[in-house]
């Protein structure tokens, strides 16, 4: 049994190579790799250019990379770039970067968004990237050029605590009003915003409360 500190960019890739790519009717992929520090942006470049390619029937996808402190915004840009793309079943998607802190908002540019703006049948969507280094650009970059494009959402589920200054009343506003509003199916909205929201006003929480009103 290996520990997470035992497990590198090389045995992610055997994982890929050995396993999921002859897995070809999944429908679900769970990876958790939380604290496994040897990982780096080679292992999730290995990941989604040998693995997630060949997985074209995947329902749900749902990674965590929390602590995983050598992944860069090219890591990131990767999964976006090559391993999103292929996906034409995917409904639901949970990617977990938590303590990632070399994620930056290079990170949810245009690499990201199109790639997730792919996901044409995507019904849940959760991001959390605690204490990484996203500020209100990043989160912009969700609420005007990625969620405008998830007409099928019912569930968004956004938590980035720890991220300084990230949540004012104009970032509110837009997740609200460009983000959101399209959204005639969203059930469930749930903000994780933990000491990240000291510009937000009382203004920024009625554009909150109109929407779910």
């Amino acid at each position: 049994c290996l520990k997470c500190d035992q497990i590198t960019n090389e045995g992610l890739k055997s994982l890929c190579d050995g396993g999921i790519q002859h897995l070809k009717s999944l429908k679900t992929l769970q990876l958790i790799f939380d604290g496994c520090q040897l990982i780096s942006d080679e292992g999730l470049q290995s990941l989604s250019c040998q693995g997630l390619k060949q997985l074209q029937g995947l329902t749900t996808l749902h990674l965590n990379f929390d602590r995983c402190k050598k992944i860069t915004n090219k890591g990131l840009k990767s999964l976006c770039s090559e391993g999103m793309w292929h996906f034409k079943e995917l409904t639901r998607l949970l990617l977990r970067f938590n303590w990632c802190l070399q994620i930056t908002d290079e990170s949810f540019g245009s690499t990201f968004y199109e790639g997730i703006q792919s996901l044409k049948f995507l019904t849940d969507l959760q991001l959390s990237f605690n204490s990484t280094q996203i500020t209100n650009l990043g989160l912009n970059y969700i609420s005007c050029y990625t969620l405008p494009y998830l007409k099928y959402l019912t569930t968004i589920h956004l938590s980035f605590s720890y991220c300084k200054d990230i949540l004012g009343d104009e970032e509110l506003r837009n997740l609200c009003e460009k983000g959101t509003q399209h959204l005639q199916s969203l059930t469930s909205l749930s903000l994780i915003f933990k000491y990240s929201c000291q510009r937000m006003s009382r203004f920024g929480l009625e554009s909150l409360i109109s929407k779910i009103t």
